[in-house]
């Protein structure tokens, strides 16, 4: 990376004579056996999605073909004349861009750091022309490790993490900022008046933003990507484009749940900030008896009764009971009567329970340390990146439950039981419903298409051991089965921001939304050239048409009504 007075250390390129023996033994990584995350995997369904790959991007002699290794040569004079240099070596891109899920043992074909909107805009200009791909990196958090294919130049953003609260009290939030960033630095420069929506993990990106955003403050105002106001993305081309409801529209409504990396790189966010509260109360107790008559419950009359003040709602699975945490924007005194007034009442275990005030900062550092998103010991840590709980193997995978297709007493027995049978196993529900703020937009009005969400499941499991890898990735799986033949519609909806390969039907993620996306993205990114494996798809050929079975949806709730099974995803 460039000097720019001393802002970075020149270090960063990695190709110093000094590192080349130290990197020797890096150069050839080996993806472990026996994993969905291997150089195979991504080549073999990179461009598979339900239609013909795309394609070949542009190159400078069309009589000469070029390899990847001659483009990416090519790439890198036109970057160096920008002054602007690549990470390569092996072991120095892993330091750059670590990955929470360790599972993606691959590595990119390089990776770059820059510090500014212009220089991203630049970056994706000598990549594109050049025929070489690009992917964003925000965080890290992507669950399958998106942000690092093996075919693609990472774009690592986290030189760029500024967030200023605006007179307007509107933020703008850079793209390389995480949410322990936009939390921290939004009290600080509020005096604890304001904070955004958001994930509750605090290692999270900014890139969750775009795939919805369920966090502690959803029910009460909305998802996160309901706060947004404008973005600035680069385009495929290096285009920097203005995006907002009256600027580039499409491409606005497509940035609320249509997913990061999929129509370009978000460099800055504009984001509307929420008041908070000056009595927050936490909440927290187990339900040890008849846990599938609760949770039978909370689907039917919990999640449809629970007050918006009740911000937020998570049960999380242990072996013999459920742990009910929340947050209430309220005092002490009032908490009793929404606890009793969402059905709640009956199963507070009083040897179990607790409450307390807490200031905003405080409970989002303490569901942190809880769900083990981080190791900070006080607030000011939430920010510290080097604090984040990374470098775990998982499999994970999510269903949404709506009215029109609730789970059975015996899915949720079988839930149960299947956490209980492993140490590494988990599941959580957030508790959404039709008085949350993200049932108050309807379903087209975004590319979120979940909206009467009554419950948003994430379950699957974790582990650090490499002998686990295949045992416990078939744990997930074998859940999923359950799952899916319980809900008994191919289109199983699930959150996005829990992309999974064991579920690669596009419909379960984009929902009703999938045909607009569709033509959002084919506007936007003609060629195709922002890929994942289970993004959206471009119509390259112009000829590419969802049948009508995959856009119906009569009750318009966003799921896909129940019909044959489509080839929609790699499998």
């Amino acid at each position: 990376k460039k000097d720019q007075g001393g802002k970075k250390a020149d270090n960063k390129g990695g190709n110093k004579a000094g590192n080349k023996d130290k990197a020797k033994k890096d150069d050839k990584v080996k993806p472990r056996p026996d994993t969905v995350f291997t150089e195979e995997f991504f080549s073999g369904v990179i461009g598979e999605v339900g239609m013909p790959p795309p394609p070949p991007l542009p190159k400078i002699d069309p009589s000469k073909p070029l390899n990847l290794d001659d483009k990416m040569k090519l790439a890198t004079a036109c970057l160096s004349s920008k002054d602007m240099s690549a990470i390569t070596i092996p072991r120095d891109m892993r330091t750059a861009v670590p990955l929470w899920n360790n599972l993606n043992t691959t590595l990119p074909i390089a990776v770059l750091q820059p510090s500014s909107t212009q220089e991203v805009a630049d970056a994706i200009s000598c990549l594109y022309s050049n025929g070489v791909r690009a992917v964003p990196y925000s965080g890290g958090c992507s669950l399958m490790g998106m942000s690092v294919l093996p075919t693609s130049v990472t774009i690592d953003l986290s030189y760029m993490k500024t967030v200023t609260l605006n007179p307007d009290s509107s933020l703008s939030v850079q793209g390389g900022a995480t949410l322990g960033d936009i939390y921290a630095e939004v009290y600080r420069q509020s005096n604890g008046i304001y904070s955004v929506v958001g994930a509750s993990c605090p290692a999270l990106g900014t890139g969750q933003i775009l795939g919805g955003g369920i966090g502690s403050l959803t029910r009460m105002f909305g998802l996160a990507c309901d706060q947004l106001l404008s973005l600035t993305i680069i385009s495929y081309n290096g285009q920097i484009l203005k995006v907002s409801p009256m600027e580039n529209p499409d491409l606005f409504w497509a940035s609320c749940g249509g997913g990061g990396g999929n129509f370009g790189i978000v460099a800055d966010y504009n984001i509307k900030t929420v008041n908070i509260p000056p009595s927050l109360t936490s909440f927290d107790f187990s339900v040890t008896r008849n846990v599938v008559s609760f949770l039978m419950d909370v689907q039917e009359n919990v999640a449809v009764k629970a007050d918006p003040l009740i911000s937020k709602l998570q049960l999380t699975f242990r072996n013999k009971s459920i742990a009910v945490q929340g947050l209430y924007l309220g005092d002490e005194k009032s908490l009793a009567g929404a606890l009793n007034g969402a059905g709640l009442a009956p199963y507070v275990e009083k040897k179990s329970a607790r409450s307390r005030s807490v200031n905003w900062l405080d409970f989002v550092l303490e569901y942190a340390r809880s769900s083990n998103c981080t190791r900070a010991k006080n607030a000011a840590g939430l920010a510290d990146r080097a604090l984040t709980n990374f470098g775990q193997d998982a499999s994970m995978n999510s269903f949404i439950v709506v009215q029109s297709n609730l789970l059975s007493a015996s899915g949720y027995e079988d839930l149960f039981k299947w956490k209980a049978s492993s140490k590494n196993a988990f599941v959580e529900i957030d508790v959404l419903g039709p008085n949350s703020k993200v049932a108050a937009v309807s379903t087209t009005d975004t590319a979120y298409p979940f909206r009467s969400a009554l419950l948003s499941v994430q379950y699957g499991t974790l582990w650090k051991r490499k002998k686990d890898d295949r045992r416990l990735t078939r744990l997930t799986s074998s859940m999923t089965e359950v799952v899916d033949e319980y809900l008994g519609n191919p289109q199983v909806p699930r959150e996005i921001n829990y992309l999974s390969v064991q579920s690669p039907n596009l419909l379960g993620y984009y929902g009703s939304n999938l045909a607009k996306l569709i033509a959002v993205k084919t506007m936007y990114d003609p060629q195709n050239y922002w890929q994942n494996p289970l993004g959206v798809p471009s119509d390259v050929d112009g000829q590419f048409t969802l049948p009508d079975i995959l856009t119906a949806d009569a009750d318009g709730d966003g799921v896909v009504d129940a019909g044959e099974p489509q080839p929609l995803g790699p499998g």
